[in-house]
């Protein structure tokens, strides 16, 4: 048998109106009418009055489940009229934003809905993840440096390698430099330093070349990559595009802050475990709980 909780939740529905719709109608939240229709609370006076004239039934039909009869019709909106003089005047809860309407589903219908939607959206977030790793990319500064190393930090070890060649020279000219060698021995005590400067100057040369070709290379191939993630974006640009387009073709129902995975995720959770009775309700949860 219906009690007064199924009669307002029967007849909101049979007027197409979701429980924001209703609560903002008498000036209610809709937490309160979300109470009244799960036998949480029991509606004051003045709101079954409000009730009774948007539903177009009579207060005793509401309270007590008594059919209203054709004929009473008048008298049944006079009466409501003189009870809303009479009843006891309550402070209203401002009423919930109202949202998006909600289709009536099953709550099997209720639970696929959510759950293909929270895949859609973790798609969505890969996709908006990823071009947003690529444009911290694209935006760091990219410069090619030229000749950015000096040959000297290798050249320098020849001069002490030199230094101890030249006195090693004069030293074994001093031993084996007598008689015809002596002009061979004093050519030798400058040519041999002179050669590890040479040697050593085209060796540090080669190094730095070599050093500054690199870093000129890394830097070609840095603006290299970044011409290619900016192709990359564009593209995933436009794939997120029709991404948004096809789930934009089924999340008309869900309110802008519930349009992520996480929360897709949440009110899935809440409608098999059976605390949200429909989708309505579980997004009234989530809402209040974030």
């Amino acid at each position: 048998m219906m009690n007064i909780a199924d009669r307002i939740q029967s007849l909101r529905k049979q007027k197409g109106m979701s429980q924001i719709e209703l609560a903002d109608a008498i000036g209610v939240s809709r937490q309160a009418v979300s109470k009244w229709e799960s036998e949480q609370t029991i509606p004051d006076l003045d709101k079954i009055v409000a009730m009774s004239e948007i539903f177009g039934t009579t207060t005793d039909y509401l309270l007590k489940g008594i059919e209203p009869v054709e004929n009473e019709v008048g008298q049944a909106a006079a009466a409501t009229a003189g009870a809303a003089a009479t009843a006891a005047a309550s402070t209203a809860i401002p009423a919930a934003p109202a949202g998006p309407a909600v289709p009536q589903m099953t709550k099997e219908e209720a639970i696929a809905l959510v759950a293909k939607l929270s895949q859609e959206y973790r798609g969505l977030e890969r996709l908006q993840k990823q071009i947003s790793d690529n444009e911290a990319v694209i935006n760091k500064p990219v410069t090619i440096e030229y000749a950015r190393h000096s040959a000297f930090r290798y050249f320098w070890p020849f001069f002490i390698y030199a230094f101890l060649a030249m006195w090693g020279m004069i030293l074994l000219t001093a031993i084996f430099g007598g008689g015809d060698s002596a002009i061979v021995w004093a050519i030798l005590v400058y040519a041999v330093p002179i050669g590890l400067l040479i040697g050593g100057g085209v060796y540090a040369r080669k190094r730095r070349d070599e050093e500054n070709d690199a870093a000129s290379e890394m830097a070609r191939d840095r603006m290299s990559r970044v011409d290619e993630l900016k192709k990359q974006n564009s593209e995933l640009r436009s794939k997120l595009s029709a991404y948004q387009m096809r789930v934009g073709n089924m999340d008309d129902c869900i309110p802008p802050a519930l349009k992520n995975s996480a929360r897709m995720d949440r009110i899935k959770v809440l409608l098999e475990s059976g605390k949200a009775k429909d989708l309505e309700e579980a997004f009234a949860l989530c809402t209040e709980r974030h």
